[in-house]
């Protein structure tokens, strides 16, 4: 859900970056930004069409580093490596950090509070 879908996110960029989480999750990029969005999240939604787009942009060669370096043993931190550098993508984290991650873990809380039932048994 919602939850897990953003602390995923969160953890990756204060764990490594947003690059971490793009490597270690791609599959749950789409369900982030339907997240930030049903947040109310407009700006940061802004900026993350702005990762799309700059994924878009390599797919191919980031999607080959990422095949390579998750199925050829012993690879895995070269083509992480190789993949971090090929997208570049030290901007979002300065600005998620800067503008973004307080006003969406607020949103985040508020919604697990307005939703409790959803979350707690």
């Amino acid at each position: 859900g919602i939850l897990t879908l953003i602390y995923r996110f969160d953890s990756k960029i204060m764990c490594g970056a947003v690059a971490q989480f793009c490597w270690n999750s791609p599959f749950e990029i789409e369900g982030v930004e339907k997240a930030i969005k049903k947040l109310g999240q407009a700006d940061l939604s802004k900026l993350y069409d702005k990762l799309g787009d700059s994924l878009n942009a390599k797919e191919v060669e980031w999607t080959d580093l990422w095949n390579k370096g998750h199925s050829i043993p012993g690879v895995g931190v070269e083509c992480f490596c190789k993949f971090r550098a090929l997208l570049n993508l030290r901007w979002f984290d300065k600005d998620y950090l800067a503008k973004h991650r307080t006003k969406l873990i607020k949103a985040l809380i508020d919604f697990v509070v307005r939703n409790k039932k959803e979350f707690v048994k």
